[in-house]
């Protein structure tokens, strides 16, 4: 009789194991359909508020140069190149412009040195008065001249 006993329960753990075997067997045949993840969240940034530059369209030929050889050309030379710095031709303003010096010294920013300094300038486009007029004394650009200078960076440093 214990021999029988013994013979039911294994019979009884072997028939479970099978079971339990085949469960798995037929889980990991099943094909399981997977939930794709969602789609990654497009960051939309907000609409750009327009800029006072948008509808400026700035060159350095029209528009930068004549400032630059009226107020920093002098000193900012091939030739004299003060503080290291040749204004002379676009492909040096272009690269200078790139630097955080260049807009922080034309407007007189803390850590910067200011240009220009006080000096006496000729007038940009044909003299108001006679040669003898005098020259106009500045010691900082004008703020439309400023920005006129910031929007031809901010739109690309255009030739």
């Amino acid at each position: 009789m214990k021999q029988v006993t013994i013979m039911k329960q294994s019979t009884k753990i072997i028939g479970l194991s099978l079971c339990i075997i085949a469960s798995v067997y037929a889980c990991k045949s099943k094909k399981i359909a997977s939930v794709p993840p969602p789609p990654p969240a497009t960051a939309q940034e907000p609409p750009k508020a327009k800029s006072i530059c948008d509808d400026m369209a700035l060159t350095y030929t029209k528009d930068i140069k004549p400032l630059l050889d009226a107020y920093c050309v002098y000193c900012h030379n091939t030739q004299k190149k003060s503080n290291g710095i040749d204004l002379s031709s676009y492909e040096w303003v272009k690269e200078e412009a790139g630097k955080d010096r260049f807009m922080g010294s034309i407007e007189h920013k803390a850590g910067y040195s200011p240009m220009p300094r006080m000096l006496y300038t000729k007038p940009i486009g044909p003299a108001p008065g006679p040669p003898s007029s005098p020259m106009a004394k500045i010691t900082k650009l004008s703020d439309s001249t400023i920005q006129v200078i910031n929007c031809w960076i901010e739109n690309g440093r255009n030739l």
